[in-house]
């Protein structure tokens, strides 16, 4: 399977702070799989320019993101920085849970807009690759490996965002994945919920695949409503969402 869109890894880094925006962007791309492991990444020169940063400001931030495991650089004609093979699923900072209320409501209204978009609007070839991203989880070793399973899930989430059709959707997807990755960690969903996961991805993609906006949202917010309770039963978050909307 194709990796989900890079668009959102590589577009120009926006001012003021594009030292902790590269970090931050290459990062998240890194720990849900946008950039899979042993990825290497464009050199220098070119992904300075894809950026829109200076040379010096990448260089920094590749030397952090090396130095936390996310990021391994070889020397030689042969070499140059590639993602690491285990590269960290979560980020040096805990998730504040005081904060995963809101990142919550944030994905509803994220993953519910782009499923009817999804649907509306998905070609053949985006309805084959969101299909394929729901079958990864078919692979029990995926289900049994939190690093595997949750880059899958991810992927997933991003191809329905691609499948949209809009780049500005896959980079919101990418920020919304990479904090909900923190917050999940200190939850690690048990196989039963990633088992659960995996049947509401087909129904998903299978609404997508018909065409249908409306089975689409409600689809998504099945899923979505059924991951908060697990969070609200593991004490992380408070659940505020009742109903399929």
């Amino acid at each position: 399977m194709e990796p989900a869109s890079s668009s959102a890894v590589f577009d120009p880094v926006a001012a003021p702070s594009t030292y902790e925006e590269t970090i931050a962007r290459l990062g998240v791309a890194i720990r849900i799989g946008v950039l899979g492991p042993g990825v290497r990444l464009p050199p220098e020169r070119e992904l300075a320019l894809q950026l829109g940063i200076s040379r010096s400001t990448l260089r920094q931030a590749l030397a952090v993101l090396t130095g936390t495991g996310h990021l391994t650089a070889f020397r030689g004609r042969t070499g140059g920085t590639f993602v690491s093979e285990q590269p960290p699923v979560v980020s040096v900072d805990p998730f504040p849970q005081e904060r995963s209320r809101a990142l919550l409501d944030r994905r509803m209204a994220l993953e519910l807009g782009t499923a009817g978009l999804a649907a509306d609007r998905a070609t053949d070839l985006a309805c084959e690759r969101l299909s394929e991203a729901a079958q990864a989880l078919d692979d029990d070793a995926v289900l049994d490996d939190w690093a595997a399973f949750r880059r899958a899930d991810a992927a997933f989430h991003l191809r329905l965002a691609d499948a949209a059709g809009s780049p500005g959707l896959v980079l919101a997807m990418t920020r919304v994945h990479g904090e909900l990755s923190d917050l999940f960690y200190s939850l690690q969903p048990s196989l039963g919920l990633r088992a659960a996961c995996r049947e509401e991805h087909g129904e998903i993609a299978e609404a997508v695949a018909h065409a249908d906006a409306g089975a689409a949202r409600e689809a998504m917010a099945r899923h979505l409503i059924a991951t908060e309770r697990a969070i609200d039963g593991a004490g992380v978050g408070a659940y505020a969402s009742t109903s399929v909307p």
